[in-house]
């Protein structure tokens, strides 16, 4: 069935998020080897904002979490709330019942 599989070639024009589902249904049809798809998988968390995952999947494939990835983590936790500041206006605005 690899032989058909033509995610190599159209994963680079597809947003990470779906392209990780796509790696999900290709290891529970086992297309190919489950080590080749956690070091997928950590290859594309690793290049997102989702930190949580992309420990879990790194601890899968290496054994422990990077200093790289523990760094960037800090720095996306530093981003969301800087965002959540800058947005509270008009959540709280969001939230009046009058609204």
């Amino acid at each position: 069935m690899a032989q058909y599989d033509l995610t190599h070639v159209m994963g680079k024009f597809l947003d990470k998020h779906l392209l990780l589902r796509i790696i999900d249904f290709l290891e529970d049809k086992k297309v190919y080897p489950a080590d080749n798809m956690m070091e997928s998988r950590f290859k594309i968390l690793a290049s997102t904002k989702n930190m949580e995952r992309a420990q879990e999947a790194c601890k899968a494939v290496k054994g422990d979490v990077d200093q790289d990835l523990k760094k960037k983590q800090e720095e996306v936790a530093a981003e969301l709330l800087a965002v959540r500041n800058r947005a509270g206006p008009i959540l709280d605005g969001m939230a009046c019942e009058g609204v």
